[in-house]
């Protein structure tokens, strides 16, 4: 079967009464091969790749094929920078179906190849039909989006992708716009579009499910967003982002192991991101392997120390272990960075109080209480510290408040009470 340069045109076609059909892929270049009517779908892929070899300085990356009876199409697509790409699909029950998934499949910030030729294989005798006008290049609106997202300009490609969607509908488009939903923190919005072009438009590109991923966890639909970034990695997206992501989502659904696991093969990559570290500390802490976590967040500290939990966590750490100086250290600083959190307060004052520093003991519990005062512990700790202070009266307030709040605490204090 003799095909037309790839610079010349887009080609789509139905396979014979053989449907086995697979189309090989070199990314980033013009080189590809198509073979229709084998005797299996394994054959066709097999085929495929060993013609595209020839031309491929490697195995070809991107290897579409089916064995239902449908239409084929490759779709050709030119970057920015002159690069070729493109995309295929095969076994779709029309050819503008076809086309569109092919088109789908090409990497964001293509513009179209100007002509589509459609073609058959009856009996293995390829037959050319008239070429038709395909989607035209990108128009001043959608080219605008697309340069206001690569420039972090995010109101103006929202306004553009905008404009340009209710001229016409791209995929490109729409992932602008979508993304530029997301950026802006609307998050429900963000994933109606993403959800609208993965279920209408049957789209493959990974992007899609990873950015609707993304939206499921913002709004805390756990088990969905990992569902999609599992289909994203299937799909073959290339961002290591999307590991990242997928850890969190196991992070939320008490999947450590697999959190871990997910940051571990993000971080073969990346090994500056304080926010991954932090994250995967987490993961340890909550198995509580406190080494390793201790690791991960000294880490996430040495590469920015921004992370306000990242000493909370730290410190919490080197106080369950009475590394008490240490502790206090992290705490602090913690303290300092989010002074309103009554937590990171209260865990001061425990340190304080085991480091027999009493006096910045009451006043850390004190910050805590007057930030939070439905904490029990608080106010028990805050009591025993005026209780070995001397100051029995004010610290019997406390007690009597702790234990208002909750009253399995009364055993405990009059073992403090003893002591």
């Amino acid at each position: 079967m003799k095909l037309l340069p790839f610079m010349a045109a887009t080609f789509c076609g139905t396979p014979s009464i053989h449907a086995q059909s697979a189309v090989a892929l070199c990314p980033g270049t013009n080189k590809y091969s198509v073979v229709t009517g084998a005797s299996s779908e394994s054959e066709a892929r097999d085929a495929a790749i060993q013609k595209c070899m020839q031309d491929c300085d490697d195995t070809p990356k991107i290897i579409v094929s089916t064995s239902i009876t449908g239409y084929g199409c490759i779709y050709s697509g030119i970057n920015k920078d002159g690069q070729y790409y493109i995309g295929a699909a095969v076994g779709i029950s029309s050819s503008y179906g076809a086309a569109e998934k092919a088109r789908d499949a090409l990497p964001l910030g293509m513009v179209d190849s100007k002509k589509e030729y459609e073609f058959y294989d009856a009996g293995g005798k390829t037959v050319e039909v008239a070429p038709v006008e395909t989607t035209p290049q990108w128009t001043t609106i959608e080219q605008k989006a697309f340069d206001a997202i690569q420039n972090k300009d995010i109101n103006t490609a929202l306004t553009f992708s905008k404009q340009a969607l209710d001229n016409r509908y791209t995929h490109e488009a729409t992932m602008v716009y979508g993304y530029s939903l997301l950026m802006l923190n609307r998050y429900q919005e963000a994933w109606d579009v993403f959800d609208k072009e993965i279920r209408e438009r049957n789209t493959n590109d990974p992007m899609a499910y990873h950015y609707r991923g993304n939206m499921a966890v913002k709004l805390e639909k756990w088990d969905a967003g990992l569902q999609d970034f599992n289909t994203a990695i299937n799909l073959g997206d290339n961002d290591n982002l999307v590991y990242k992501s997928k850890g969190y989502a196991q992070f939320c659904l008490n999947d450590y192991d697999g959190a871990i696991q997910s940051y571990n093969h993000y971080m073969e990559k990346v090994e500056t991101d304080d926010a991954a570290f932090h994250l995967r500390g987490l993961a340890y802490a909550a198995k509580d392997d406190q080494e390793n976590a201790k690791s991960d967040f000294t880490k996430a500290i040495d590469l920015g120390g921004q992370i306000p939990e990242s000493y909370f966590m730290r410190g919490k750490i080197y106080l369950i272990q009475k590394q008490l100086e240490v502790a206090i250290s992290d705490l602090t600083k913690a303290s300092v960075m989010v002074p309103e959190n009554a937590e990171v307060w209260y865990y001061l004052g425990y340190a304080l109080a085991s480091g027999d520093k009493m006096q910045p003991a009451l006043d850390a519990f004190s910050t805590s209480i007057r930030l939070n005062p439905a904490i029990p512990d608080t106010w028990m700790y805050r009591g025993y510290v005026k209780w070995l202070l001397k100051d029995k009266e004010n610290a019997e307030t406390d007690f009597s408040k702790a234990v208002e709040l909750n009253p399995d605490l009364k055993d405990t204090i009059s073992k403090m009470k003893g002591s």
